[in-house]
């Protein structure tokens, strides 16, 4: 059977349509709740529940996919007439299994509300990681 694009696309709508899957298109992946409420979640960039949402969402994939990984907030994108960056969160971690980082002291964990990390421990994290990856402190700026 020869694969056409169109066939697989008529299939995966039908799919979809059958279990009221709503699919939007946007320049990245975008995860949002079952039944979410609020203008953040359709129209408007941030709100008051989306980073807590995100926050969870990502410690269930990092205790499922990396349990002994990096997770951590920075800044996103920024975009004209917006007067603060967007926000995103990652997820880092080794194939082989191992810790990025020494103890469990110095680990980001992904967690609800605001968290308190000591400079010390921020200046500790590229040097984990290039130490977890075998390079010396060279390589930081």
């Amino acid at each position: 059977m020869k694969y056409s694009w169109k066939s697989s696309a008529a299939r995966t709508r039908a799919i979809l349509a059958r279990h009221k899957v709503a699919i939007t298109l946007g320049g990245e992946p975008t995860y949002v709740p079952f039944d979410p409420e609020g203008a953040e979640w359709n129209t408007t960039a941030v709100g008051p529940t989306k980073l807590a949402t995100a926050y969870r969402y990502l410690a269930e994939v990092a205790s499922e996919v990396a349990p002994k990984g990096l997770c951590f907030f920075s800044p996103g994108k920024s975009y004209p007439g917006e007067t603060n960056p967007r926000w995103t969160l990652h997820l880092l971690w080794r194939r082989d299994g191992r810790r990025l980082m020494k103890s469990d002291r110095q680990r980001f964990g992904a967690r609800e509300g605001k968290q308190t990390v000591s400079l010390k421990t921020l200046r500790e994290v590229p040097k984990g990681i290039l130490a977890a990856l075998g390079l010396d402190a060279r390589w930081l700026l």
